[in-house]
């Protein structure tokens, strides 16, 4: 039962790694915002990407005149080690 949670949590960290990945393919196209795969994108990885955008508004990362977006970049590392963490205590269940 644990092992199916396990696959479960790794499962859904790779999707949301996918729909952000997806995410910054899309960006670098033009006209694919308004598109309906664009859209989706959009709706599925803005509320990760929008609350870490946030934060890394507040530090000299991403502060006034940053020309790269880096949440994806700690979203990346924020849902490894969300998924590590998780992995970890269900495999101490075991």
């Amino acid at each position: 039962m644990i092992s199916i949670l396990i696959s479960a949590v790794q499962y859904f960290a790779l999707f949301l790694r996918f729909v952000i990945f997806a995410r910054i393919i899309m960006s670098w196209l033009p006209n694919t915002r308004g598109s309906a795969i664009g859209q989706f994108l959009f709706a599925l990885s803005e509320p990760i990407l929008g609350p870490v955008r946030k934060l890394l508004q507040k530090t000299p990362l991403g502060g006034p005149g940053m020309m790269l977006d880096l949440a994806p970049i700690f979203s990346f590392l924020i849902i490894w080690f969300v998924e590590a963490l998780i992995v970890g205590i269900l495999w101490g269940l075991q």
